[in-house]
């Protein structure tokens, strides 16, 4: 293993201007523009004994090490090759086995660096890379590393366990991936992943969601007509939840009840408190600039801020039901790989 990574790194170094011999030149191995598919840089090992072929580029590895990693591998490398096969350029290239893979280039380069690079932390990647390592180590069977991405995954859009202290907005950690999520747990049987992304993307802007469906390029970025539908009737949910449970202060006796009571009755006729009920985010009450607009006693306002952060707390707890799925719990349990389960 230490020289596939010593491997590894000086080819990263020495392969930039590197071009492929002519003598390596297969008229079967092009790319749409009629050009011969490149060698990956980095993960083309010389003493590797298989070739994969993805869509734009090759990849040189070891059958041994990708069989010990993955039980599916390993399953493919055993088929009997046909008594054609080394002379059909299809199926060889210089005589080594040629494995067609039906994957994104950027997957396979991800998962092979994972694999061979013992440098690697998953906690240093982007969350659409993780989930897409998620999708090949279920594909591909490599327990170690499902576990890895699920560890990852969990804290960010498994609410309950997310430290809630600020609002959640556009650029909260997560938000913007919601639709890949969706998409990519349901592919992976991770259940438990998708309300929280659900609630992250019914929060956004509803021109932005009904452009996941109408300008969305990106296959795994785009939602069905379905989900559409389940995350409009989660985000109308979510309004009614957060006004009655969040927004339903109560008046706490004080020396100047009458006064606040008075104050507070104002402030719900305002534009302030009008937008506030009218937002999906829960996380929204836990913006300061509102409590700021409150002209209450200290006492009367601390009470209604520990109302609302309960209350929070409460909306969140539900908020599978709004996108018609089980509680977190149950959706957890049926995750193989559980978060409960990974150390």
């Amino acid at each position: 293993m230490a020289e596939h990574n010593a491997s590894l790194k000086r080819q990263e170094r020495e392969s930039t201007d590197a071009e492929p011999s002519p003598k390596r030149s297969r008229p079967n191995e092009s790319n749409t523009a009629g050009q011969e598919k490149p060698r990956h840089p980095t993960l083309w090992f010389d003493d590797g004994g298989i070739v994969l072929s993805a869509e734009h580029t090759l990849f040189r590895v070891h059958r041994s090490f990708l069989s010990l990693n993955s039980p599916i591998f390993r399953d493919l490398f055993s088929i009997p090759p046909r008594e054609s096969a080394s002379e059909d350029p299809e199926e060889t290239w210089e005589g080594l086995p040629l494995i067609r893979m039906h994957d994104d280039d950027e997957d396979i380069v991800n998962l092979l660096t994972a694999l061979y690079d013992r440098t690697y932390s998953l906690a240093s990647q982007p969350i659409d890379v993780v989930a897409g390592l998620l999708r090949m180590s279920t594909k591909y069977e490599i327990g170690y590393l499902r576990n890895q991405a699920i560890k990852y995954l969990t804290p960010i859009y498994d609410l309950p366990n997310r430290n809630i202290v600020e609002r959640y907005t556009a650029t909260t950690r997560g938000v913007q991936f919601a639709p890949l999520i969706i998409n990519t747990a349901r592919e992976t049987k991770t259940d438990f992943l998708i309300p929280g992304a659900f609630f992250f993307l019914a929060i956004q802007d509803i021109n932005h969601i009904f452009e996941r469906i109408t300008k969305e390029e990106r296959p795994r970025y785009r939602i069905s007509m379905d989900d559409l539908q389940t995350c409009i009737t989660g985000r109308e949910a979510l309004i009614k939840c957060n006004r009655e449970t969040i927004y339903s202060f109560g008046s706490k006796k004080c020396g100047e009840n009458t006064r606040c009571n008075s104050r507070m009755n104002t402030f719900v006729q305002s534009e302030v408190w009008k937008e506030h009920v009218a937002d999906p985010n829960t996380t929204a009450v836990l913006d300061s600039a509102f409590w700021n607009d409150i002209t209450v006693c200290g006492m009367c306002v601390e009470t209604h801020r520990m109302s609302s952060r309960m209350g929070v707390r409460k909306v969140i707890d539900q908020v599978p039901g709004y996108f018609k799925f089980s509680d977190w719990d149950t959706l957890r349990k049926s995750t193989k790989g559980q978060p409960s389960q990974i150390k």
